[in-house]
């Protein structure tokens, strides 16, 4: 079923409803053609040609149930996926917090209570993208990039903690994208899990991985090589093998006599 686009936003503004819908407008081209609370996106999604996971993906609606993770005990609460570390994401909110006219960036975790609606395009979700290693490289300095930052002041914990994420190693199935398709069938709509999108998903995590130990093995390598040069300021390493050479040709001598 091919996923259904709003005509415009139709809910007031001011509430997470209104803002998620066109941050969502803004990233993908794409409005949400239904109505109802913050907590009902995730089960009107599917009927429209939506695609529903409990893996979040950029860009992605957040949706909440009711009082999960701090959202409203009543209607619930929704935000657009902005980016995704291992284990947690971060989503831009409207109605959230102290100053609810604020629109502000908070981290959140995949888990019960948590869906995350997406139009998706041949197993890839609309408005995402990739960049090149130098953009990639330029915006941790800038703060342009999704994830982690570098700020251009960064101080020796923020650099160590960043490196600590790259080099993060973790089960490349437990982060998967389940990310389902929808498909009319009697009269029901009947959604199953787009092999395409779950393959993306875990070759990206295999491929994280193997950063991460490339990564470990160069810091591995170098630290080896910085101890041998400072061990060989305090032992003669060429000495200490002539005489165990030299020992090793006594003990054959003698053993020979």
């Amino acid at each position: 079923m091919v996923a259904i686009n709003g005509t415009g936003n139709g809910y007031p503004q001011g509430q997470c409803t209104y803002y998620a819908d066109q941050r969502y407008h803004a990233l993908t081209g794409y409005y949400v053609p239904w109505s109802g609370n913050a907590k009902d996106w995730a089960s009107q999604a599917l009927s429209y040609g939506w695609t529903v996971s409990s893996t979040p993906v950029v860009p992605s609606i957040m949706c909440l149930q009711a009082g999960v993770q701090g959202a409203d005990a009543t209607y619930g609460h929704v935000g657009v996926v902005e980016s995704i570390e291992k284990g947690t994401f971060v989503a831009s909110n409207q109605n959230w917090g102290p100053s609810p006219q604020n629109i502000v960036n908070v981290t959140f975790s995949p888990g019960p209570g948590v869906s995350f609606i997406s139009v998706t395009n041949n197993g890839k979700a609309a408005g995402s993208t990739s960049s090149s290693l130098t953009t990639t490289l330029s915006s941790l300095v800038t703060g342009q990039g999704q994830g982690p930052t570098i700020a251009p002041n960064a101080d020796v914990t923020q650099f160590l903690w960043y490196l600590d994420q790259i080099m993060a190693v973790t089960n490349p199935f437990s982060n998967v994208s389940n990310s389902q398709d929808s498909i009319s069938f009697a009269g029901a709509n009947l959604s199953f899990t787009d092999p395409i999108a779950w393959t993306e998903s875990v070759m990206g995590n295999v491929f994280d991985d193997f950063v991460a130990v490339m990564i470990r093995s160069i810091f591995l390598l170098i630290g080896t090589v910085i101890i041998i040069k400072v061990i060989s300021n305090f032992i003669d390493f060429g000495s200490l093998a002539s005489s165990l050479q030299s020992g090793v040709e006594t003990l054959a001598l003698a053993g020979a006599l």
